[in-house]
């Protein structure tokens, strides 16, 4: 068996299909497996709802069109729902409301393998603006990119650099960014999201049965696959609908 430097060891202890800077000032250098920033988003996000009782969860919505009466999904019927008080008003509310969610597939160079990483719109933006212009046009992949969190809790922010390297010029030296010719062929087969149990795939019962008893599926657990999905679901484009959003 090799012998492997501390951050490899660590990285291996944490091995899970879902990426995560626990810590202000954690890093990580990654690689987000799409040709340029749009097609991360068009490839990566879905509309769903939030469950918070008994336990954290992300649920798809089942309304395909925006169009659709609220009956089509139980989740969001509870926004037509009358309550007796605010405080199950505010929780049905709460489940109710849709909310735009991105779950990215990134190839974590520390671990060696592919991670898929939940995140808000905000990604975008942190995106467009710390690296949008030194990509220059290069596929997105081609670049091994170092992340770092920056703060905790709901004042989480993060950076985002193209990993640099040292180019002579006339004598001089100077830092670039590194891209390589690497393909998307050269990585690890996308993971499945639902799979890994990063986001819920209920039916129409199912959802109405947790509504009335807040008991979750029996198939529902917080194990998430360690092993890659042999084939990959190409994700559907959901962000042409309408939804809500926030930052965590």
């Amino acid at each position: 068996m090799a012998k492997i430097d501390r951050k490899r060891a660590e990285a291996l202890s944490e091995s899970s299909t879902f990426f995560n800077l626990k810590k202000d000032g954690d890093k990580a250098t990654i690689r987000f497996l799409y040709k340029d920033i749009d097609e991360l988003v068009n490839e990566s996000a879905y509309e769903v709802h939030e469950i918070r009782n008994p336990k954290f969860r992300l649920v798809d919505c089942i309304r395909t069109n925006p169009k659709d009466p609220l009956d089509v999904c139980p989740l969001c019927n509870r926004l037509s729902e009358k309550h007796e008080d605010k405080k199950s008003a505010e929780a049905a509310k709460a489940e109710g409301t849709t909310k735009s969610r991105l779950f990215v597939q990134v190839y974590n160079e520390d671990l060696g393998g592919v991670q898929i990483w939940a995140r808000t719109l905000g990604l975008v933006k942190q995106l467009e603006r710390d690296i949008e212009e030194d990509l220059d046009g290069r596929p997105l992949y081609q670049a091994p990119i170092t992340v770092k969190r920056i703060g905790d809790g709901t004042d989480t922010d993060y950076s985002f650099s193209i990993v640099k390297e040292k180019v002579e010029m006339n004598g001089k030296y100077y830092n670039s960014p590194m891209f390589d010719e690497k393909t998307l062929e050269d990585f690890p087969n996308p993971l499945d999201v639902f799979e890994a149990k990063q986001l819920r795939k209920w039916d129409y019962k199912t959802m109405e049965k947790f509504i009335e008893t807040r008991v979750l599926p029996d198939n529902d657990d917080e194990t998430s696959q360690t092993q890659q999905s042999s084939g990959g679901e190409k994700y559907r484009r959901r962000s042409e609908k309408k939804s809500g959003s926030d930052n965590f």
